[in-house]
C-alpha cells in the first residue's frame, strides 16, 4: 500500500500533516514521517497550494537526485540507510504567494 505524506500550511510553515491514525498516511508526528524499506511513498500538497517543490538537504533515501516531485510514487529502496532525512519545501498558495520552509519535514527510515 502506498503511504501518503501530505504537506499543509501550519503556522506559516509548510510541514507534513499528522497522520492521526489514518492507515493511508505514513506514520507522521511533529514533522517526522516514519517509513520502512520497501514502502511506497507519495508526497502531496494540501488544497491551499496550487504548486510546489521539495528537496532533501544532504542525502535522499531514494538515492540519486535530492529533488522529489509532488504526486510521484517513490519506493524506499532496500539499500536505504536507516536514519533521518531532512527536506525543504516550497509552495505557492492560491493567492500566488510563495512560501519557503527550510527543514519543512523529516523522513525517517526505521526497522519495522
Amino acid at each position: 500500500m502506498t503511504k501518503e505524506i501530505i504537506h499543509t500550511l501550519q503556522g506559516g510553515k509548510i510541514a507534513p500533516q499528522s497522520s492521526q491514525g489514518n492507515p493511508n498516511h505514513a506514520d507522521t508526528k511533529d514533522g517526522r514521517s516514519q517509513v520502512v524499506r520497501g514502502d511506497e511513498v507519495v508526497f502531496r500538497l494540501g488544497p491551499e497550494f496550487s504548486k510546489g517543490s521539495m528537496a532533501f538537504q544532504k542525502t535522499s533515501p531514494f538515492g540519486g537526485s535530492l529533488a522529489v516531485q509532488y504526486g510521484d510514487t517513490l519506493t524506499i529502496p532496500g539499500s536505504a540507510k536507516l536514519g533521518v532525512y531532512v527536506y525543504d519545501c516550497t509552495g505557492t498558495d492560491r493567492q500566488g504567494r510563495e512560501i519557503k520552509s527550510a527543514g519543512g519535514g523529516e523522513l525517517e527510515v526505521i526497522v519495522p
